[in-house]
């Protein structure tokens, strides 16, 4: 099971041999280390970019990126605000949604990213 809010909440749903119901074992797979591409790969220098500005954003570039710091509330702002780096006429968009409709047309138009 994989839930995206604050965090990247990861759980294991089992259902016992003995009785009905099913439990759900929270994990910590949202502290999983981000894997890259391979350094031949055609994206290998666009995802260096992101790592390096996901890493300087979030960790004053320390620390390694984690699934987590992307697939959450604080990493849909961090990759618009990747995205909106290399758009100079992108809108800012803030933790509250001001600016939510031209990003959403920004972020359709570099969908490729």
């Amino acid at each position: 099971m994989l839930a995206v809010g604050t965090g990247l909440g990861v759980g294991l749903l089992t259902h016992p041999y003995s009785g009905s119901d099913f439990q759900v074992l929270p994990l910590e797979g949202g502290h999983v280390l981000l894997n890259t591409v391979g350094v031949d790969h055609e994206f290998h220098a666009e995802e260096q970019d992101l790592l390096q500005f996901a890493g300087r954003e979030l960790y004053g570039g320390k620390f390694s990126i984690e699934y987590e710091d992307l697939v959450s509330g604080r990493g849909v702002l961090l990759l618009y605000n990747w995205i909106a780096k290399r758009h100079p006429e992108a809108p800012a968009l803030t933790e509250t949604g001001q600016g939510t409709d031209a990003a959403h047309s920004l972020a359709r138009s570099d969908c490729e990213v």
